[in-house]
Formats: structure tokens, C-alpha cells, sequence
């Protein structure tokens, strides 16, 4: 008798013809009544946390109930909030949050939190959806004022700054009081807030300030006193290489905006050393100094017509920390007309 070797192509169909029978049966398991408690998404039960008004870049957190109404514990779930312009989910949607809601068994409830970031550059009317992969929930509606155009205003105000301190050592003591004010009269203008530049200023500055300085060694005893003194109009002509004062409106509905100022003081400095001959002197100088300061300042009020800031940050030239320890104050751009609050 002769025995034949089965060959690869008589393997290959009996592997075929088994892998049919299991997907065969398979998919009869599917359509059985034993697999239809197969895990699902939980539901969407309600939404809060909406606030009453939202403001661009604000953030807010929702409280999402879900459900389990399958009769086996439910998968995490995806959650996500958009903005809608017609209140339907579509792919014009902006995805504004998102969360994973944990597993629920048969029939329990439970709560996701997400947080909400609202961009910057949004306007108009939105619905809010908060979806799962099966549906969406209308959470509420939330409206933007339009971009302000043909913007006219003077920012006016007062601003106080102030650098007071002490420090010493093994034979060294220094205090300090330093003083600035800034009366800021600015007419700004543009066709849009991006455009907007200072179109006139009258703002004016007084600096104020001394030091001490005590330095001592068992020979000698060396006190160097300072007095700062400044004040005048600060200048401003429209060239930006020469402006002491600039300013940019850093958002279009007005919310933030930096201002930033250079201004100058005269210094007299009185040099007194007493002591062992080699160390004795009385000394007279002058030297002339510079302030510069950019301010970050942020809104804390606002009408249709008005808008009222508060210093946030600040720093000194070149973005190096600054010597003022405190800037204190309230800024108020007035606007030519009402452009909705």
C-alpha cells in the first residue's frame, strides 16, 4: 500500500473549513439571548453647573448624572461637551470638555464631573451638548457679545506704586521708601481691538524715594544717604522707538489689556565716612535713573459704555522682576458709545 504525505494546500482548506464552523458559530452566539446583557454605555440623566453667564476663556465644571439601563455593568463611558450653533451634534461642533464616566453595574446612577473651557475668540449664540457616543443632552445656552468694532475711548485713572524695606547683617543695615504715582489720560482708537493704538496722551508721573545705608567695621563707620526726586509729563509722540508709554488691548471684548510706562527720577546721594583717618570723607554726588514697568491689568467691573481694570502683574525691563513691590489702583477705559455688557 502506498501512503501519501497530506499536502499544505489539503491543510490549508481544512483550516479554512474549520475557522468557518467557529465564526459559524459564533455568530450565532451573538443573536442568543445569553449575550444580550453584553456591556453598553451608560446614559446621560441631567447636566448641572451651567452658570448663568460665561465669559470668553472662562472655565466651569458640570455635574453629568448617568445611568446603567442594561441588565450587566455598563463600560466607562466617553462624555463630552460641545458648543452647537443649531442645538444638533455635528461635525461643525467645538469639543469644549471631556470625561470618562466609570463603569456602573445593572441599574445603578453615579456622577462625572468635567471641567469646561470656553475659548477665547467665541461669539454669537451656542447651545451646549453634553454626548455620548448614542446621544446628546441640551445642557443650556450660552451667549457672546460680538467683536467690538470702531473702538473710541480714553483710559484714565491713578496708579500708586510702592518699594518699602528694610534689610541687615553683621555690620550692615539698609531701609528703603520708594514712591511712584501715574495719572494715566490716554484717547485710544481702531477699527477693531486688534488695531487699537494710543491716538493722544497727557499722562504724568511723580517719583519720590530715600535710602539709607549704614555700613560698619571696628575702624570705620560709612552712612550713604539717598534722596529720589521726579516728575513731568510722560512723553509720547506716536513713535514706538521713543514713547515712554504704550499700551495693547491683549483681548477683543476688552477683558485684558498691558499698559507699560518709563519714567525718570534725579538721585543726590550724601556720602559720610568717619573713623581712622584713611577713612574719613564727606561726599556730594548725583546720578540720574530710569523706571521702566509693564503692567499686566485685567477687568473687575464693566457697563455698556465702560470698562474698569486692575493691576494683575507687572514686571521691570526686559521682563526682569521688578523693584515695586506693590502697584495699586483702577484703570477705566470710557467708551464713545455702548457696545453691550
Amino acid at each position: 500500500m502506498t501512503h501519501h504525505r497530506p499536502t499544505r494546500a489539503r491543510s490549508l482548506v481544512a483550516l479554512t473549513a474549520a475557522t468557518a464552523a467557529l465564526l459559524s458559530t459564533t455568530a450565532l452566539a451573538a443573536t442568543t439571548p445569553a449575550t444580550a446583557a453584553a456591556p453598553r454605555d451608560s446614559v446621560i440623566t441631567g447636566v448641572r453647573g451651567v452658570p448663568a453667564t460665561v465669559a470668553r476663556g472662562d472655565a466651569f465644571t458640570l455635574r453629568i448624572g448617568m445611568r446603567n439601563p442594561g441588565r450587566a455593568s455598563s463600560r466607562p463611558t466617553h462624555v463630552s461637551a460641545r458648543l452647537s450653533r443649531d442645538a444638533k451634534p455635528s461635525g461643525d461642533d467645538m469639543v469644549v470638555g471631556y470625561a470618562l464616566a466609570p463603569a456602573l453595574r445593572k441599574g445603578a446612577t453615579g456622577t462625572t464631573r468635567m471641567t469646561v473651557e470656553v475659548p477665547e475668540w467665541v461669539t454669537s449664540r451656542y447651545t451646549l451638548l453634553v454626548c455620548t457616543a448614542k446621544a446628546c443632552t441640551a445642557a443650556g445656552t450660552l451667549r457672546f457679545p460680538p467683536p467690538i468694532r470702531d473702538l473710541d475711548g480714553t483710559l484714565t485713572g491713578d496708579l500708586t506704586f510702592t518699594d518699602h524695606g528694610d534689610e541687615s547683617g553683621s555690620g550692615h543695615s539698609e531701609r528703603w521708601d520708594h514712591t511712584q504715582t501715574l495719572s494715566v489720560d490716554l484717547a485710544m482708537a481702531g477699527k477693531d481691538v486688534a488695531s487699537t493704538d494710543i491716538q493722544s496722551s497727557m499722562s504724568t508721573w511723580g517719583y519720590s524715594g530715600t535710602s539709607r545705608r549704614t555700613d560698619t567695621d571696628p575702624w570705620c563707620t560709612q552712612v550713604v544717604d539717598e534722596t529720589r526726586d521726579g516728575s513731568g509729563t510722560v512723553e509720547w509722540d506716536g513713535d514706538p522707538d521713543t514713547d515712554d508709554i504704550w499700551a495693547d488691548l491683549a483681548d477683543f471684548d476688552l477683558r485684558e489689556m498691558s499698559l507699560g510706562t518709563r519714567t525718570f527720577f534725579d538721585a543726590a546721594v550724601h556720602d559720610v565716612s568717619s573713623g581712622r583717618e584713611d577713612c574719613t570723607w564727606d561726599r556730594r554726588s548725583t546720578w540720574r535713573g530710569a523706571d521702566v514697568t509693564s503692567l499686566d491689568l485685567v477687568e473687575v467691573a464693566r457697563t455698556p459704555s465702560s470698562r474698569t481694570y486692575a493691576v494683575e502683574s507687572w514686571v521691570g525691563e526686559d521682563n526682569t522682576p521688578s523693584d515695586w513691590d506693590a502697584v495699586e489702583g483702577t484703570l477705566v477705559l470710557s467708551l464713545d458709545r455702548s457696545y453691550g455688557n
